[in-house]
């Protein structure tokens, strides 16, 4: 399943490019595409969910523009993939600024759409990159699996530690104790899993993370140890 949200305000436009992904996914037979409308920045990304693969952001809108609207969205969701629709060619500059993979210049024609839509979902589909919503101060963010450091266990909460900024979440560590142990990380003990890629020096009893010194518990040292000399060894 893919999800795509059109953020324009012009109804036709949008109806367009529904109507655009209907006929891609029919032709291509694709899987389901879920899409969602939204007819002005501000609301969308008030309400942001880092929940989807593809956007289509209209620059020239009232009382929030594209340009803007990408940059707040850049603060919560880095991967997400983020295609410009505008009126003027000129726009297309400020892409590179959001990290936008391409851009459509209006009146949109299927056959341009459908290059961009192929190529979004090559990037989208193609490269996925393992993530986490966690609670933020704005809401909900996408955290990548990648910049977080550790996770532990305070309580009733868990903590994901990372180098600027620590996470925390009302949930028991099991619940996502699956998605990390695919994703490169290590259980060190009950309360605590880490990310070998961060792991400056380790032995059967301990690891070292920066200025942090984490134990290995007694259960998983052998599990731990053989895992980071497979880890070098791979590397």
């Amino acid at each position: 399943m893919v999800r795509v949200a059109i953020v324009e305000d012009n109804k036709r436009d949008a109806d367009i490019l529904n109507q655009y992904i209907k006929r891609f996914a029919e032709q291509k037979n694709y899987e389901e595409i879920i899409v969602d409308c939204y007819d002005n920045g501000f609301q969308f990304i008030a309400d942001y969910k880092a929940v989807y693969d593809i956007i289509f952001l209209d620059i020239e809108m009232p009382l929030m523009d594209g340009l803007n609207v990408a940059r707040r969205l850049r603060e919560v969701d880095q991967t997400v993939c983020l295609l410009f629709v505008t009126n003027l060619g000129k726009y297309a500059i400020y892409g590179y600024e959001v990290d936008a993979l391409d851009f459509l210049v209006k009146p949109v024609t299927y056959f341009n759409f459908s290059e961009k839509m192929k190529k979004a979902l090559k990037k989208c589909t193609g490269n996925k990159i393992a993530y986490i919503l966690v609670p933020a101060d704005n809401g909900m963010k996408k955290l990548l699996l990648k910049d977080i450091l550790y996770v532990d266990k305070n309580f009733h909460d868990i903590i994901y530690h990372t180098a600027e900024v620590d996470y925390r979440e009302r949930k028991n560590l099991k619940e996502v104790e699956d998605l990390f142990l695919e994703n490169n990380f290590v259980k060190l003990n009950r309360g605590c899993i880490v990310n070998i890629a961060a792991v400056s020096k380790f032995s059967r009893d301990h690891i070292v993370l920066g200025d942090k010194i984490l134990p290995i518990s007694r259960a998983m040292k052998q599990e731990c140890f053989a895992t980071f000399i497979r880890y070098m060894h791979e590397g």
